[in-house]
């Protein structure tokens, strides 16, 4: 602007033709709160940014203020350019985790058909275990659809609902309680699938083998922060027990051998407690604490 559209005119003179403040005028903004005071607008095509600092006396009096008018159209132009870029990567990344979820369904479902063919009881088993686990992993992909950022999840509901359907696969039994008490803990999904993953085998097999000749009792399962730094998965049954020479990783069939290697990618460990109950204790870092 040439200078006599500048000198001896005030900020909204300039700016936006007006005889008056708006009401949004920093300056109106800053002697009501006394602080320094911000606003960003487009004039003529261009986007600027006016502040004003407020000046005080050795009282504290606010007796003036500093003005500062900047042009900020090519900062705020490429500000608005990486907004509309994060919000399209927001929109792919849900589109991949639904596609995601809705491949392992139709898996799970496969898995579910071809064991429900089988005369084989071991084979239907196998087929039945795999079904579970591809289940354990939709159930994440589906709760990262539905989070802010796509990639953290609230434990709890993911871990309620992932209970809610391995009960609902084995019925559930009527003689068999079971309990979960979930911490509310927003988890990456790299290590919510691994806890998924164990939580279902272990308390898969707590449904298939803890209680036999429709032994009644009860299967819990909790996770909690265990240490300020460390994340701890249980889960017990009053079952009739495993034997004593029974361990994960060391013996046992595939989905103890699957539960060792998921502690070891997380750098977690798993341990067996043998008393009154059976109890599984998976504990492992807890990332970022």
């Amino acid at each position: 602007l040439p200078p006599d559209r500048v000198v001896g005119r005030r900020c909204h003179e300039i700016l936006h033709d007006f005889g008056e403040r708006m009401d949004t005028c920093p300056v109106l903004r800053m002697r009501s709160s006394g602080h320094r005071e911000t606003e960003v607008f487009q004039v003529r095509g261009r986007w600027m940014e006016v502040s004003t600092e407020p000046l005080r006396d050795g009282t504290g009096t606010v007796w003036g203020c500093v003005h500062i008018l900047k042009d900020v159209t090519e900062a705020k132009e490429a500000s608005d350019h990486i907004s509309a870029l994060l919000e399209e990567k927001k929109l792919i990344l849900k589109e991949v985790h639904h596609r995601v979820k809705n491949n392992m369904a139709t898996i799970a479902a496969l898995l579910s058909l071809q064991a429900s063919h089988q005369a084989n009881p071991e084979i239907a088993s196998a087929l039945s275990d795999a079904g579970g686990r591809v289940q354990s992993m939709m159930v994440v992909y589906d709760r990262l659809f539905r989070s802010e950022d796509f990639r953290s999840v609230s434990a709890r509901h993911y871990l309620d609902q992932l209970l809610k359907e391995i009960s609902r696969q084995f019925g559930p039994p009527p003689n068999i309680r079971i309990e979960g008490v979930f911490e509310d803990i927003l988890l990456d999904s790299g290590v919510l699938i691994p806890v998924g993953m164990v939580l279902n085998e272990l308390v898969t097999n707590a449904f298939k083998y803890a209680f036999p000749d429709e032994r009644s009792g009860k299967i819990r399962v909790s996770l909690e922060r265990y240490e300020p730094t460390r994340l701890r998965l249980a889960v017990e049954d009053d079952g009739v027990g495993i034997p004593e020479g029974l361990n994960p990783g060391s013996t046992g069939g595939f989905g103890f051998l699957l539960i060792q290697a998921l502690a070891q990618q997380v750098r977690g460990t798993i341990e067996v407690n043998r008393n009154e109950k059976t109890v599984f204790l998976f504990t492992l870092p807890l990332e970022g604490a």
